[in-house]
């Protein structure tokens, strides 16, 4: 880069070929190191937006079903007492307090109030409803970029490799054997639906959010760049750790 600042075009063309060559072709890779990390930085703040706004719907969703829990167990309570005071008499308050609310809702609280927190949201739920903005650059990013890994990684990769594939081979109907090894704990469960059966959306949006984490750990490199590279190319520089 410092040749663009350093030198004009008619001062490269004053030089002799086999060095304007040298320096073009220093120039080309410097610009291409850039350009790689420029877009992997580019792809770490969008995930990081994500997962900023993910958080702040999930811990909206969680309000409203805090409020929602408080209102059905009022409810309960209600019904409850109206029914303690209508024991040994007659039926006449326990069927007014049954009146003042629909089917649905007493159906409603009794779910709300069984389990641990059943159907509560979760932080991976709203990360998914994020897909959709995934794949508009995600395609692009497996087809372009060629991925490495350290052993902490190679599951990550295994499963960016299926993704390319599965990106440049026509739709296929029913169920595709995904490689979900590189999931762990609330990402599988997403991931493996009742039945066994994969839940493709998850998959691709917990590798995503997966390998941001290995990118950033130097788990996962990336051909070409400069900030991702093997930790033994930065030190030895990939010809001389291969003699």
């Amino acid at each position: 880069a410092r040749i663009v600042e350093d030198h004009t075009p008619s001062f490269l063309r004053r030089m002799g070929r086999d060095r304007a060559v040298a320096y073009a072709a220093c120039f080309a890779s410097e610009i291409y190191s850039r350009t790689i990390d420029a877009t992997l930085g580019a792809v770490d703040r969008i995930l990081t937006e994500m997962r900023t706004d993910a958080r702040q719907d999930y811990l909206e969703r969680l309000r409203e079903r805090s409020q929602e829990e408080d209102e059905a167990a009022e409810l309960l309570a209600g019904v409850v007492v109206a029914l303690l005071k209508s024991a040994g008499a007659a039926d006449a308050a326990w069927r007014a307090e049954l009146a003042r609310h629909s089917r649905e809702r007493l159906e409603k609280a009794v779910a709300l109030s069984s389990g641990p927190r059943a159907g509560a949201p979760d932080l991976e739920d709203e990360l998914c409803r994020r897909y959709g903005h995934l794949r508009k650059f995600t395609p692009e990013l497996v087809s372009v970029l060629e991925f490495g890994a350290l052993v902490e990684g190679e599951k990550i990769l295994e499963a960016i490799r299926f993704l390319r594939e599965m990106n440049a081979e026509p739709r296929k109907k029913g169920p595709v054997d995904l490689p979900i090894a590189f999931a762990e704990g609330t990402w599988r469960k997403k991931i493996v639906r009742p039945g066994g059966v994969l839940d493709r959306r998850a998959w691709e949006t917990g590798l995503w959010f997966t390998f941001q984490k290995a990118l950033r750990a130097g788990h996962v490199t990336v051909r070409g760049s400069r900030e991702y590279r093997p930790i033994v190319e930065s030190i030895f520089g990939g010809r001389a750790w291969e003699d």
